[in-house]
């Protein structure tokens, strides 16, 4: 499937694994076995020194270290068409933006706290040439 998220109609909530960078391969095959679904976005992020794979609603975030307070805060990831039009919409219900949206190589990131205190963090997915299949 694409990978690209600018057409999603609603979000897809996804559940966030940390796993280290060498197991990512074997991660990725456990969970297409366990989801039944292949997976369907892998994007090297060599500034952050991050890898991420998606695979039904599991994000694989490959990271070499412990995740920051930031990231263990936060609840689950929402893969969404577009960033800024869903933080404007959430702030109208109360939401906090803790991380303002930033855009990178492979698209937009945001952090928000939802009225009842939970962390969420958001993403629209703007596929990197080589991840066009």
């Amino acid at each position: 499937s694409d990978p690209d998220s600018s057409s999603l109609a609603a979000p897809r909530l996804l559940a966030r694994v940390t796993v280290h960078p060498d197991d990512m391969d074997e991660r990725i095959a456990l969970y297409e076995s366990v989801l039944g679904v292949a997976c369907d976005a892998r994007m090297p992020m060599p500034d952050a020194g991050l890898e991420l794979a998606t695979v039904g609603n599991v994000l694989l975030i490959g990271n070499p270290a412990p995740p920051g307070e930031a990231a263990r805060a936060t609840a689950f990831t929402l893969l969404v068409a577009s960033v800024p039009d869903l933080v404007a919409a959430l702030e109208r219900a109360a939401a906090v933006v803790t991380e303002p949206a930033a855009t990178g190589p492979a698209g937009r990131r945001a952090r928000v706290r939802l009225a009842d205190g939970t962390r969420v963090e958001l993403i629209d997915h703007r596929p990197l040439p080589e991840e066009r299949g």
